[in-house]
């Protein structure tokens, strides 16, 4: 992968590192929520039951969570941006897979596919700003870390997300 290849000690790198990691809190925390407003509509188009909307929610969950420590391993294997990159396009190949299904359970592989993706993306988030900067800042990003993921849920939420539900 020869694109990931970033001088470390390149004055913009942190600032790369913090881009990417608060697009994909910022994507994470949409997701999240957003998925839940849109279930009437995709019960009427994609002519689904109740059981496979509740399935297109619980095997994200479920996926993503099983897979926390495999994805934890593999990104100490093969590197924290190596293992990052590859969860992001894993999800992002499956979001754009989800937004073309043609059913229920085509949704529900869908689904499961982003769940494959969300482990690496999610622990990299936390950790990978982090250790891209120096001790001085780490707070500083941090505190950015949690902002950007509190304005994903703001996002999500004005729009008649889980504060009206």
């Amino acid at each position: 992968m020869q694109f990931l290849r970033t001088r470390r000690h390149s004055p913009h790198y942190k600032w790369w590192v913090l881009s990417c990691t608060s697009l994909g809190m910022l994507l994470a925390t949409i997701n999240s929520g957003t998925l839940i407003i849109a279930l009437p509509d995709l019960e009427r188009s994609l002519h689904t039951t109740l059981l496979q909307l509740v399935w297109v929610i619980l095997v994200y969950m479920i996926v993503s969570t099983v897979l926390v420590l495999t994805a934890g391993r593999l990104s100490d294997l093969f590197g924290r941006k190596n293992a990052y990159v590859l969860g992001f396009l894993v999800f992002s190949a499956a979001s754009l897979g989800a937004g073309f299904a043609s059913g229920g359970t085509d949704l529900i592989l869908w689904r499961v596919a982003q769940g494959i993706g969300v482990p690496v993306r999610e622990r990299d988030v936390c950790f990978g700003s982090h250790h891209s900067v120096s001790t001085r800042n780490q707070r500083q990003i941090r505190h950015l870390s949690i902002t950007i993921g509190k304005i994903g849920l703001s996002l999500h939420s004005g729009n008649g997300g889980p504060s009206r539900i």
